[in-house]
């Protein structure tokens, strides 16, 4: 077993990620000094520069070149975050060890998403604009419109459409990748905090606030499943690799592995 030390503001959700083949976490303290650790042994084997203030939103990308993290100098531990200060959102290219993109992106909060090709990079505005970028030269390529203060996105496994929840609708949205067309809407009775799709992309799963866990059609927007067991507002939704198991955490401590077929 490893044990890898945090610093964990409680505002906070995602400070801990772990990349797609389970071999590196990236970490972070409240000074904001985020490092790679080797899960096997607990070595530190790289990490940010160091930007003076705490960061969340971990993601590797599928093919483990890329982290991105969003970084909070506003925060004050006890106090949370101050509304006039912008958070600063980064992507380090583990490859050539070096900065792809950064950029203020206003709220603490925010959704941003690798496609699965890697490649592509979708960071949304408080204002509801996605702007798309094409890596390793972070070239912007296009932007779409959807609801304001977007939460989270996920690409579809193929890559052609997006999903995104925001912290003023109950709404998530599917769009097409190419034109910002919506296609499907998801209705929930609250603010939905987590989503993913299914590797066959057929399927869309949501965490919402209510505590629940929703099993979605992706193509009709028609709800397949609503999984109940959690007993305070749903943090992360994922599906394994295969599509024959869906995790679920919040924040009532626990952790439930579901069977969505």
């Amino acid at each position: 077993d490893v044990s890898i030390e945090t610093a964990r503001p409680v505002d906070y959700d995602d400070l801990v990620n772990i990349d797609s083949r389970l071999e590196r976490c990236a970490v972070n303290d409240l000074q904001g000094n985020v490092r790679l650790i080797d899960v096997a042994d607990g070595r530190e084997v790289g990490g940010f520069p160091c930007l003076g203030a705490p960061a969340s939103l971990f993601s590797f990308s599928l093919d483990r070149r890329y982290v991105m993290a969003r970084f909070h100098p506003g925060y004050e531990p006890g106090r949370g975050q101050d509304a006039n200060k912008e958070a600063v959102f980064l992507v380090w290219d583990l490859q050539e060890g070096r900065e792809a993109l950064r950029l203020s992106v206003g709220r603490p909060q925010g959704a941003a998403a690798f496609g699965p090709d890697s490649k592509l990079l979708a960071v949304a505005g408080n204002d509801g604009q996605f702007v798309l970028y094409e890596l390793p030269l972070a070239t912007q390529t296009r932007r779409f419109s959807t609801d304001p203060w977007p939460r989270c996105a996920a690409f579809a496994p193929s890559g052609d459409r997006i999903a995104v929840s925001s912290d003023k609708t109950k709404v998530v949205t599917i769009h097409r990748v190419d034109s910002g067309e919506v296609v499907a809407r998801l209705q929930h009775p609250d603010v939905v905090s987590s989503l993913a799709w299914a590797p066959s992309g057929d399927v869309v799963a949501t965490g919402c606030k209510d505590q629940k866990v929703y099993l979605w059609d992706a193509a009709s927007g028609s709800l397949r499943s609503l999984l109940e067991g959690h007993g305070d507002r749903l943090l992360r939704v994922v599906f394994s690799h295969s599509g024959d198991l869906l995790v679920s955490s919040s924040r009532d401590n626990r952790t439930i592995f579901w069977d969505p077929n």
